[in-house]
């Protein structure tokens, strides 16, 4: 199949375990046979799940689709501990061999963590340390210090407790680590604990029900611009006011006499089209990001 420049949209697949998100994106470049693809935020390869694919002029939004919130399933085990904080390992055990902890002293320890923290990221990680990957250095047996960084944690409840294997629902803001919160976990509970599965069930207004297998994939998985941006928030404009946030310039909100929305950025809608990106502040819109005339 030649290949071709992808339309405008974007494709949701389920990321099996094993390749990296790099590869899973080549993959559906392949069966889709279309040109380069973009992604709104890696899955580790011990990980599967939801893995959102953008092309043509959705690549514009990709900024605002990462940023969406994201839900997880994630099993771990407790007493252990693991130098890459997933089953990659190395793994250790704490000496003297920790008590395990009982179900009811879990539910106080996650409770540390609902609403948010600061949160330190894994040394095996693609954040940036003094202008390089952690993980380069990590392999090289560099010593390095990460500065913590705030998180969001929506919601963290247990799923199933058989001692030492627990599984957790998370709903987490971006920039979250699993790892990373499954270690800090293990330290609050002077026990240790290593993340040994995680999959991403939710990403944005989607959920894993709306994935297609990547080894299935076909062009009749793909999803208009429209469809792929629907959670985000919108502001509707006439057209005489499209055709002049086009040409970059700041205009006022329609409906003054209707409640103002709140300040922020919002998806550009006209006539149930997306065209752009505006910013809304103090009752002006301000063009961010246009789609190109169709």
């Amino acid at each position: 199949m030649p290949e071709e420049r992808p339309p405008t949209g974007g494709v949701l697949i389920w990321k099996p375990v094993g390749p990296t998100s790099r590869r899973a994106l080549e993959e559906a470049e392949r069966l889709l046979g279309s040109g380069p693809l973009g992604h709104t935020g890696t899955l580790d390869p011990l990980a599967e799940g939801l893995l959102l694919l953008l092309g043509g002029e959705a690549r514009k939004f990709q900024a605002q689709l990462t940023d969406h919130s994201k839900r997880y399933s994630a099993e771990l085990i407790l007493g252990e501990e693991s130098e890459s904080l997933d089953a990659e390992g190395p793994l250790s055990c704490r000496v003297p061999r920790p008590r395990l902890p009982e179900r009811a002293e879990i539910e106080l320890a996650l409770d540390r963590f609902r609403g948010g923290y600061a949160q330190v990221p894994p040394r095996h990680s693609a954040v940036h340390v003094e202008g390089e990957r952690a993980w380069r250095r990590a392999r090289r047996g560099e010593a390095m210090e990460i500065a913590p960084r705030p998180v969001r944690i929506g919601r963290i409840e247990i799923l199933e407790a058989e001692i030492p294997r627990l599984r957790l629902d998370i709903e987490c803001g971006p920039g979250t680590y699993i790892r990373s919160l499954v270690r800090d976990l293990g330290d609050a509970l002077g026990a240790g604990a290593y993340l040994s599965a995680l999959a991403r069930t939710g990403l944005g207004g989607f959920s894993a029900a709306d994935a297609a297998p990547l080894e299935g994939l076909s062009r009749r998985d793909w999803r208009p611009l429209e469809a792929i941006l629907a959670a985000l928030p919108r502001l509707d404009v006439p057209p005489e006011l499209r055709d002049r946030l086009a040409l970059g310039q700041r205009v006022p909100l329609p409906g003054l006499r209707e409640e103002r929305p709140a300040a922020g950025e919002r998806v550009i809608w006209c006539e149930g089209v997306v065209v752009g990106l505006g910013e809304v502040k103090g009752g002006i819109i301000q063009p961010r990001r246009w789609r190109s005339a169709r």
